[in-house]
Protein backbone atom coordinates (compact mmCIF):
# COMPACT_ATOMS: atom_id res chain seq x y z
CA UNK A 1 0.00 0.00 0.00
CA UNK A 2 3.20 2.30 0.87
CA UNK A 3 4.36 1.61 -2.48
CA UNK A 4 1.05 2.37 -4.23
CA UNK A 5 0.72 5.75 -2.51
CA UNK A 6 4.58 6.58 -3.34
CA UNK A 7 3.98 5.48 -6.76
CA UNK A 8 1.11 7.54 -7.76
CA UNK A 9 2.52 10.85 -5.50
CA UNK A 10 5.81 10.44 -8.19
CA UNK A 11 3.15 9.82 -11.04
CA UNK A 12 0.93 13.02 -9.58
CA UNK A 13 4.31 15.45 -9.05
CA UNK A 14 5.94 14.20 -12.86
CA UNK A 15 2.60 15.35 -14.12
CA UNK A 16 2.70 18.34 -12.62
CA UNK A 17 6.29 19.54 -13.62
CA UNK A 18 5.82 18.32 -17.07
CA UNK A 19 2.51 20.48 -17.84
CA UNK A 20 4.61 23.80 -15.41
CA UNK A 21 7.57 22.93 -18.42
CA UNK A 22 4.97 23.22 -21.05
CA UNK A 23 3.32 26.38 -19.76
CA UNK A 24 6.16 28.25 -19.35
CA UNK A 25 7.50 27.52 -22.99
CA UNK A 26 4.30 28.16 -24.14
CA UNK A 27 5.29 31.78 -22.39
CA UNK A 28 8.70 31.97 -23.30
CA UNK A 29 7.72 32.70 -27.11
CA UNK A 30 6.35 35.72 -27.74
CA UNK A 31 4.15 36.56 -31.01
CA UNK A 32 5.92 38.48 -33.32
CA UNK A 33 4.65 42.04 -34.98
CA UNK A 34 3.00 40.50 -37.64
CA UNK A 35 1.19 38.08 -35.09
CA UNK A 36 -0.19 40.91 -33.14
CA UNK A 37 -0.83 43.03 -35.70
CA UNK A 38 -2.95 40.03 -37.80
CA UNK A 39 -4.77 38.72 -35.02
CA UNK A 40 -8.21 40.78 -34.77
CA UNK A 41 -9.94 43.18 -35.99
CA UNK A 42 -9.00 46.87 -34.43
CA UNK A 43 -11.26 49.57 -33.17
CA UNK A 44 -9.52 53.01 -32.85
CA UNK A 45 -10.25 54.29 -29.93
CA UNK A 46 -9.09 58.00 -29.98
CA UNK A 47 -7.20 60.05 -32.59
CA UNK A 48 -4.64 63.22 -31.60
CA UNK A 49 -3.34 66.05 -34.11
CA UNK A 50 -0.61 68.15 -32.42
CA UNK A 51 1.25 71.05 -33.99
CA UNK A 52 4.45 72.43 -32.98
CA UNK A 53 5.33 75.95 -34.64
CA UNK A 54 8.91 76.88 -33.87
CA UNK A 55 9.45 73.66 -31.07
CA UNK A 56 6.37 75.56 -28.77
CA UNK A 57 2.90 73.39 -28.92
CA UNK A 58 0.75 75.55 -31.17
CA UNK A 59 -2.59 73.19 -31.30
CA UNK A 60 -3.57 70.03 -30.08
CA UNK A 61 -6.66 68.40 -31.28
CA UNK A 62 -8.20 64.66 -29.33
CA UNK A 63 -11.10 63.10 -30.94
CA UNK A 64 -12.54 60.24 -29.04
CA UNK A 65 -15.56 59.68 -31.51
CA UNK A 66 -14.12 57.17 -33.68
CA UNK A 67 -16.31 53.99 -35.21
CA UNK A 68 -13.33 53.18 -37.82
CA UNK A 69 -12.06 49.80 -37.89
CA UNK A 70 -8.88 48.12 -39.08
CA UNK A 71 -7.85 44.73 -40.10
CA UNK A 72 -4.69 43.77 -41.13
CA UNK A 73 -4.27 41.14 -42.97
CA UNK A 74 -1.28 38.11 -43.46
CA UNK A 75 -1.34 38.69 -47.00
CA UNK A 76 -0.23 42.12 -46.28
CA UNK A 77 -3.84 43.68 -47.57
CA UNK A 78 -5.36 46.19 -44.78
CA UNK A 79 -8.99 46.78 -44.93
CA UNK A 80 -10.78 50.20 -42.75
CA UNK A 81 -14.37 50.26 -42.15
CA UNK A 82 -16.57 52.71 -40.49
CA UNK A 83 -19.26 51.21 -39.03
CA UNK A 84 -21.98 50.42 -41.69
CA UNK A 85 -20.21 51.44 -44.73
CA UNK A 86 -17.80 49.05 -47.36
CA UNK A 87 -14.48 48.93 -46.32
CA UNK A 88 -11.82 50.26 -48.08
CA UNK A 89 -8.80 48.25 -48.71
CA UNK A 90 -4.74 49.09 -49.19
CA UNK A 91 -1.82 47.63 -48.56
CA UNK A 92 0.90 47.51 -45.30
CA UNK A 93 4.60 46.55 -45.02
CA UNK A 94 6.07 46.12 -41.17
CA UNK A 95 9.82 46.85 -41.01
CA UNK A 96 10.83 47.23 -37.74
CA UNK A 97 8.99 49.77 -35.56
CA UNK A 98 7.23 51.01 -38.69
CA UNK A 99 4.32 50.22 -40.73
CA UNK A 100 4.19 51.60 -43.91
CA UNK A 101 0.09 51.67 -44.93
CA UNK A 102 0.26 52.51 -48.65
CA UNK A 103 2.20 55.80 -49.07
CA UNK A 104 1.80 56.73 -45.26
CA UNK A 105 4.60 55.74 -42.77
CA UNK A 106 3.91 55.13 -38.93
CA UNK A 107 5.75 54.76 -36.15
CA UNK A 108 4.46 52.20 -33.79
CA UNK A 109 4.46 53.27 -29.93
CA UNK A 110 2.85 50.39 -28.34
CA UNK A 111 2.04 47.09 -30.27
CA UNK A 112 0.41 44.83 -27.39
CA UNK A 113 -2.12 41.98 -27.40
CA UNK A 114 -4.79 44.45 -26.97
CA UNK A 115 -3.11 47.88 -27.74
CA UNK A 116 -1.94 49.46 -30.78
CA UNK A 117 -0.94 52.72 -31.10
CA UNK A 118 0.78 54.56 -34.43
CA UNK A 119 2.23 58.13 -35.18
CA UNK A 120 2.91 59.79 -38.31
CA UNK A 121 4.88 62.91 -38.13
CA UNK A 122 5.22 65.60 -40.64
CA UNK A 123 8.29 68.59 -40.46
CA UNK A 124 9.68 70.91 -42.11
CA UNK A 125 9.80 74.83 -42.55
CA UNK A 126 7.21 77.04 -44.45
CA UNK A 127 8.02 80.91 -44.90
CA UNK A 128 5.09 82.10 -42.89
CA UNK A 129 4.87 80.07 -39.93
CA UNK A 130 8.71 79.06 -39.18
CA UNK A 131 9.36 75.86 -38.50
CA UNK A 132 6.52 73.45 -38.11
CA UNK A 133 6.08 69.67 -37.08
CA UNK A 134 2.74 67.80 -36.93
CA UNK A 135 1.31 64.71 -35.46
CA UNK A 136 -0.78 62.77 -35.78
CA UNK A 137 -1.57 59.68 -33.46
CA UNK A 138 -3.86 56.83 -33.75
CA UNK A 139 -4.57 54.48 -30.75
CA UNK A 140 -6.41 51.43 -30.99
CA UNK A 141 -7.92 48.55 -29.06
CA UNK A 142 -9.40 44.83 -29.27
Amino acid sequence: MKNNILTLAAIVALAFTTSCKKDKKQEETPKTQTELLTQAEWKVIKTEETLYLNDTLNDQEVDFEQSLKVKFNTDNTVSFAEEGEDPEVSFWNLSNDFILIEDAAFTILALTETELTLQAEEKGTDPDVGKYRFLYTIYMTH
